[in-house]
């Protein structure tokens, strides 16, 4: 439920910050405060009385950066032609589907060596492709052409300012926005019964 939550607060904020600071920092930043937040998970088991609130917060703090699935096509709609774009991004939806068929395996199988030792190997995984991300992803050139397109308009026009209008968002939106929370939680919930399915079935 936290996760759900943090994640559809979050998320609309994310995307904007992409368009106002670019792709590759947002996919920098998801990707570290993912990490640090599997981490956090992950050591709950040492702060005692405290580790189910470490636990909690790790949760929520994780769900602040579920945006970075959302960054990926946005950065992959800027650097692909059009002809390939579709396919790209339909790869792309399969990453989680594919997580979701190997990942509770994977996790069974790391949950032999410590019950934390899952989300802490995640954690790892995820801040190590942080810094992959860092070293070889360069910025769009798409980003970096409108950015330079909107500070050439901004000087041409400083004189000439003229009121902005913030189009409202439809009641549509909102909707959407309400099922993914729902549907988030629904998924939550589907991951946590796997889960006592197969250790109750499979002792794991």
């Amino acid at each position: 439920g936290l996760w759900s939550f943090s994640s559809t607060v979050f998320a609309p904020m994310l995307v904007r910050l992409a368009d106002r600071l670019g792709r590759r920092p947002v996919l920098i930043m998801s990707l570290v405060g993912a990490g640090v937040a599997n981490l956090i998970q992950g050591s709950a088991l040492s702060f005692g009385a405290w580790g189910f609130s470490i636990f909690l917060f790790g949760r929520f703090f994780s769900g602040i950066w579920a945006a970075v699935g959302a960054t990926c096509n946005v950065y992959i709609t800027d650097v692909c032609p059009e002809a390939v774009r579709a396919s790209y991004i339909a790869q792309m939806s399969t990453v989680p589907l594919v997580a979701l068929l190997f990942g509770p395996g994977l996790g069974g199988g790391l949950s032999k060596f410590g019950l934390n030792m899952p989300v802490t190997v995640d954690g790892a995984i995820t801040l190590v492709s942080a810094c992959l991300v860092s070293y070889y992803l360069p910025e769009t050139p798409s980003f970096l052409r409108n950015r330079r397109n909107k500070t050439f308009s901004s000087d041409v026009a400083a004189d000439i300012e003229a009121p902005r209008k913030v189009t409202p968002l439809s009641f549509e939106v909102y909707l959407l926005g309400f099922s993914m929370f729902l549907g988030g939680i629904g998924f939550s919930a589907l991951l946590s019964s796997f889960g006592l399915a197969m250790l109750i079935r499979f002792g794991f």
